[in-house]
């Protein structure tokens, strides 16, 4: 059953706030970000949440964070902006909601990784 909007639009309130409150408690910023990548992944009950930062060149991504792929590939897994739905946000810079992110074009199936 899906929720009515004002509770959906509670929940993601709730969590920009609860977001606000981890970042402004200082610690590591990969901890903070690590922690982060947790709480979308339970507010959002999804089983991979993952978190990219691009790189100096402003052609690549690079996994910082993340829940259900493995935690080796923090800071070695690379993609260009054009792969797949994580390059797809950071090329357009906005939120993108697909049903199934292993339908997008040039997705990387997370169950490699």
């Amino acid at each position: 059953m899906t929720q009515p909007a004002t509770a959906r639009d509670d929940n993601y309130v709730l969590t920009l706030e609860e977001i606000g409150a981890l970042a402004s408690e200082g610690g590591k910023p990969a901890e903070t970000l690590t922690n982060i990548v947790a709480l979308v992944a339970r507010r959002f009950q999804t089983d991979v949440c993952s978190a990219y930062l691009l790189e100096p060149d402003r052609a690549n991504l690079v996994l910082a964070a993340t829940l259900g792929l493995r935690p080796q590939c923090i800071g070695t897994l690379r993609m260009a902006l054009h792969e797949g739905l994580a390059g797809l946000v950071a090329e357009q810079v906005r939120p993108i909601f697909h049903p199934s992110s292993m339908d997008t074009p040039s997705t990387v199936n997370p169950r490699s990784l």
